[in-house]
Formats: structure tokens, sequence, C-alpha cells
């Protein structure tokens, strides 16, 4: 059972969206895109609040109040990064002023956008605010996969020796005026940052969960998945501490687990997946739900050879016969997982073409792998055979193919995940009890 109040959860939700698409597009600002796209994505970045206003007007019907309250949580989450972005160490006296126009902007755009978006006759329409805080929360993690993947990329995991300091400062008082001046220490920062953004957002999901949905295992689940977002930022401080490729593998890995689970969330928290209704039975049901689940043990598989090879070859110190072998296992894993895959979700959207859900990821994870094995193939082409030298630039083709790559892993396998999910929700053997 779930809450009877439809919109309970709808700013939070609302308020998090807004915020991780701000910093997502913030990310890309502050890189150093050029005077033009950097002016045309801070004001993308402004307008995320207006539009989230706007979104909270016509899903909630709560006008300007719902959209006040969406700028409230934005500024709030913002928080995290007003001291780097004022420099609090120079300019103490100018911190209340910077807070108070974080608080009193972020209002008045997202109360504006709601106040012009408002839908009164959505107040009584139901929304699953939990399942769309699963997919905000899986958002924000696939933003930090993408930004580990450029760290790893500009070989910049090492740019600070400590943590969770960084050069002795706050994490979150380091002024973003000197980190733009340094690639390699802008994006390990960002990257640190966007690990407390996901923190915390993985927190307001636990809390969203426990508030909207009476499963207990669904209640266990998040707090497990709280604990784990934890470990896992340890273990990427062990990684720095430690100076240790093989906590950066381990590290790697495990985050696109953590994605894969919160995009299965978004299942879980459907109606179709809470519904009374039995499973379908289906002559093949049980063989096929075996068949998803060796499809996600090879990407696993994939997953480990792939991020191995990754590590090793950025250290400059493996042997040339381990990065071959490594190399050569991950094209023939790619080969029989992606044919493995085209027959899983071939069927997938065939044999079960009335299971909606079983279906649509199907085509999902299709489109998805085509697309990775693609990269996969650009990556071969653009990555050098020997790593990079001391000091060396590192192209930007290559830096964007293999983060690419990277997230576009995370992805097919979080959606390899969801059909398996499905499978065994909507689907069994005929005959089976």
């Amino acid at each position: 059972m779930t809450s009877t109040r439809p919109h309970r959860g709808s700013a939070r939700t609302i308020g998090f969206a807004t915020t991780v698409a701000m910093w997502a597009i913030g990310y890309v600002a502050m890189l150093g895109p050029g005077p033009v796209l950097g002016e045309i994505l801070f004001g993308l970045m402004l307008a995320a609040l207006p539009f989230g206003g706007i979104l909270m007007g016509r899903l909630t019907g709560r006008g300007w109040r719902g959209g006040a309250l969406v700028g409230f949580i934005s500024a709030t989450i913002n928080l995290l990064i007003i001291g780097a972005l004022v420099d609090v160490r120079s300019h103490v006296g100018l911190v209340g002023v910077w807070v108070g126009g974080l608080y009193v902007g972020s209002i008045i755009l997202a109360a504006t956008g709601a106040a012009i978006g408002n839908r009164p006759e959505a107040r009584t329409q139901a929304v699953n605010w939990s399942g769309a805080f699963a997919v905000v929360t899986a958002a924000a993690i696939l933003l930090l996969i993408v930004t580990g993947g450029i760290v790893t990329g500009l070989e910049a995991g090492m740019a600070f020796p400590d943590w969770p300091q960084s050069e002795g400062h706050n994490m979150f008082l380091y002024p973003m005026a000197e980190l733009v001046k340094a690639n390699a220490k802008y994006v390990e920062h960002t990257h640190r940052l966007i690990g407390a953004l996901v923190g915390l957002t993985s927190i307001v999901l636990a809390i969203t969960i426990w508030s909207l949905d009476r499963r207990r295992w669904m209640r266990g689940l998040t707090i497990a998945l709280v604990g784990v977002i934890g470990i896992q930022g340890l273990l990427g401080g062990t990684r720095v501490l430690a100076d240790s490729t093989g906590f950066a593998i381990v590290h790697g890995v495990t985050a696109q687990l953590i994605f894969a689970i919160f995009v299965a969330m978004t299942a879980f928290t459907a109606a179709a997946w809470r519904a009374e209704t039995p499973p379908l039975a289906f002559p093949s049901g049980g063989t096929d739900r075996l068949l998803s689940v060796v499809a996600v043990s090879l990407f696993l598989l994939q997953l480990g050879i792939g991020a191995t090879f990754r590590h090793l070859h950025t250290t400059g110190t493996a042997p040339a016969g381990l990065l071959a072998g490594l190399l050569h296992g991950h094209i023939f894993v790619a080969v029989i997982l992606y044919v493995a895959v085209i027959f899983v979700a071939m069927r997938a959207m065939t044999v079960y073409r009335t299971v909606s859900p079983v279906r649509r990821s199907g085509h999902v994870l299709v489109a998805a792998t085509t697309v990775q094995i693609i990269l996969g193939i650009l990556a071969f082409i653009v990555v050098p055979k020997a790593a990079h030298e001391p000091g060396q630039a590192i192209p930007l083709t290559e830096v964007v193919i293999t983060s690419l790559h990277q997230a576009m892993g995370a992805l097919v396998l979080a959606m390899a995940v969801t059909l398996m999910a499905w499978m065994h929700r909507l689907v069994r053997a005929d005959g089976a009890s």
C-alpha cells in the first residue's frame, strides 16, 4: 500500500531533480567550453529552476506555493557548493548575502514557473513520486559515473593526495575559481562533490520510500543501499589515500552495480509491480527467466574485465601481455554478450509482447547494447595501445569516447537487471505454482 495523499513527496522529488540538472549543466559550464557556450549553459542552469516550478504546477496544481517549496529545497541542496563558489576564506562577510540571494532567487524563479504552469485539475491526479525519486537518484548516480569516467580518462584520480580534505581544505570550501585553472583538480574535486550530492539524495530517497511505501523489503533495500553508498564513498577515499589501482577498479565496478539497482527500483515502485495480479504462465517462462540471469552475469563479467583494463592501462606499469589479454577477453565477451542480449531481448519483445514492462525493457536493452557496441569500437580506435607518458596531454576525443562507453555500459547493465526483475515478477513457467 502507498500513501493516499496524491502529491506527498512531489516537492522534494522535483526539487532534487531540478538541482541534479543544475549541477550537470554547471559541471559542463565550468569545464571552460568558451564564452558563448558558457553563457548559454549558465542561462540553462538558471532556467532549470522555473522549469522545475512549471513541472510542479502542471503535475500537482499546487501553484506558486508549491514552486516556492521547490526553490527552497533546491537552494538548501546547493548550500553544499555555496562555500566553494563564494570562497568564504576571502569573503566571509559576503556569505550571508550569497546565501540569502541563493534562497530568494531560487524561490522566486521556481515560484514564477509554477504560477505559469499551474494546472488546478492535476490536484486529484496521483503520481508515483517514490518511483520518480528513484529515477532522480539514478540520474544523480549516472552523473557521478560520468564524472568518474572523466577522472579516469584524464588520469586525474590522484589530483589531490588527501581525502576527505582537498589539499588540507574542507572539501566543501575549496574555491571553485582555483579548481577551474587545472582540469585534473576540477574533475576530481567536482566528482567528490557530486558524490556528496548522491549520498544526500539516497538518504532522502530512503525517507521518501519509508513515508510512501509500506513494503518491508523495499524499506530494507533503501536502507541497505544508503549503507552501500557510504561504503562506496569510503572506497573512493581509500583509493586516494592508498594510491591503489585495485581500489579504483572496485570503486568503478561498485558504482555501476549501485546504479543498476537504483534503476531497478523504478520497476519495484511501479503500479504493475505492486499489483496483486500473479505472474503470467508461459511454456518457456522458466527458461527465459534463467536466460535473463545469464545475460546479467555476462554483463557483470564484461564490466569487471573492462574496468580492470581501463584502470591498468592508465597506470603505464601493467605488463603488455596482461593488457592484451584483458582487451582480447573484453572483445570476446562482448561478442558473446551481444548475441545473448539480442536473443533474450528479442524473446522479450515477441514471446512476451503482451507483458508491457518486459517488452519495453527488451526494446531499450537492444537499443542501448547496440550503441554500447558502437562506442566500444570507437574506443578501440581512439585509445592508444600504450599508456600516456606523464605530463602528456590526453586528447579530448579519447576522454569523451571512453567516458561515454563507461556510462553506456552502466545503462546497459541497469536495463539488463531491470528486464531480469520484470521477468521474475511478471512471468512464470507454465504449470509452476
